[in-house]
């Protein structure tokens, strides 16, 4: 059965891959070639949509790069975001006026897309950036919204933007680096994630129920936050979790194991586990905000690549990385805060922890 159900999640997978690529084409043989507009010849941009539809944790937080630098070539100007449902809470307190979150069921029901299209084409937006290039979704969404202007990176030799982002994207966190230069800003692209002070007393109060003290600064006791979850093959298998946790405790390490939904399955074995080991606690699954709150009170993190190693990140957490697979070379946050480990080898995770901690 699971056999069966892996080949049909390919299969969903290379036809998507198929169609995709049919429509791209059809685009760009059909498309006219749009006269490239510099940015300082944008006429009244009062009102700005960055399409961002992807049910990623990261690439939505990847997406917050981009805030900063229209901020600051446009200061005036009301700046929403589409995004999806899975995702809206992370852009909550950032400095943007409107979050429109769609569906998986409304993206899969064209009438319900339609219509959320047609409320957001009577808002009249100047502006439209769509930032990835290979999102059929964001292509279809940035293009039916009816801006006066679109932004974009062209995918191959694709012409339908205004504002063309020619700067290449070859690491993940080169997005906001790019599209800043684009728009001619000289401030930081940084991804960003904004907690409440409601939010972090909130959070304090989680972490003190785990055992954790707090030092009176609104700050808990050190400790490093261990994500257990993953995607795919940037998973690690349970008994590696099991020795860097040993490890940790051995070491006089405070650390929180987090689990996310995917991962219950984990649960009794971690549990049993942290029976013996005095420093460790265990957190169950949490709502995105409420998870993104504890983890700013974290020291460091030790994650594979995985939307919350991008949480970390957002709000200035050094990350060690479990480097199951080279690709993820290309989404390691960048800076002397981020490390990887390759092999899943505890002791060098250990010693990365204790040199950064």
């Amino acid at each position: 059965m699971l056999r069966e159900e892996s080949l049909m999640k390919r299969l969903a997978k290379k036809l998507e891959k198929i169609a995709k690529r049919a429509v791209f084409i059809a685009l760009r043989t059909s498309s006219a070639s749009q006269p490239e507009i510099p940015v300082a010849a944008l006429q009244d941009v009062a009102r700005i949509i960055v399409v961002r539809p992807n049910y990623r944790i990261g690439n939505a937080i990847l997406s917050t790069a981009v805030i900063a630098p229209l901020r600051e070539q446009f200061p005036g100007a009301q700046i929403d975001f589409l995004v999806t449902n899975n995702t809206a809470a992370l852009f909550t307190n950032l400095s943007i006026d409107n979050v429109i979150a769609i569906s998986r069921s409304a993206m899969l029901l064209p009438w319900r897309a339609l219509a959320i299209v047609g409320k957001m084409r009577a808002k009249r937006y100047d502006l439209a950036v769509q930032l990835a290039s290979s999102s059929l979704s964001g292509l279809m969404f940035s293009r039916l919204l009816g801006a006066r202007y679109i932004m974009g990176q062209p995918k191959d030799d694709a012409a339908w933007y205004h504002v063309k982002v020619k700067d290449p994207v070859v690491h993940a966190y080169d997005t906001g680096t790019a599209f800043s230069r684009a728009l001619g800003a000289v401030g930081p692209a940084r991804t960003r994630l904004a907690i409440s002070d409601e939010e972090t007393a909130s959070a304090l109060g989680q972490l003190q129920d785990l055992g954790l003290a707090l030092n009176g600064t609104n700050k808990a006791e050190p400790f490093v936050a261990v994500f257990v979850g993953g995607h795919a093959d940037k998973v690690c298998p349970l008994s590696f979790w099991l020795a860097l946790m040993a490890g940790l405790d051995r070491a006089g390490k405070r650390f929180v194991v987090f689990v996310g939904p995917e991962e219950k399955t984990m649960l009794p074995d971690l549990q049993r586990a942290l029976e013996a080991l005095p420093h460790g606690t265990l957190c169950l699954p949490q709502p995105l905000r409420k998870f993104a709150a504890m983890l700013a009170q974290a020291q460091l993190m030790i994650t594979p690549d995985s939307g919350p190693m991008h949480m970390a990140a957002a709000l200035s957490v050094p990350v060690v990385m479990m480097l199951q697979t080279q690709k993820s070379l290309a989404f390691m946050p960048p800076g002397a805060d981020s490390h990887f480990i390759e092999n899943l080898d505890v002791p060098q995770a250990l010693t990365a922890v204790a040199r950064m901690g």
